[in-house]
């Protein structure tokens, strides 16, 4: 899992732009919230568009 997480190198640039920003309490409120949502929302409409292009009888016949 570390490797996964490491792999990403943004999260190290997330301290220098908060250096950079007036009032990063508020901007972390605001903006971890809606990040969270927007990526859950998107997580869910390409499951809904996965599971409406790929039809039930095909879906079952791979399920092991």
């Amino acid at each position: 899992m570390f490797k996964v997480l490491f792999s990403y190198s943004g999260w190290q640039n997330v301290n220098y732009v908060l250096n950079d920003v007036k009032n990063p309490v508020r901007t972390l409120k605001i903006a971890g919230p809606l990040g969270l949502g927007i990526t859950s929302t998107l997580y869910i409409l390409a499951n809904i568009s996965y599971f409406a292009y790929v039809d039930l009888a095909r879906y079952l016949v791979a399920i092991p």
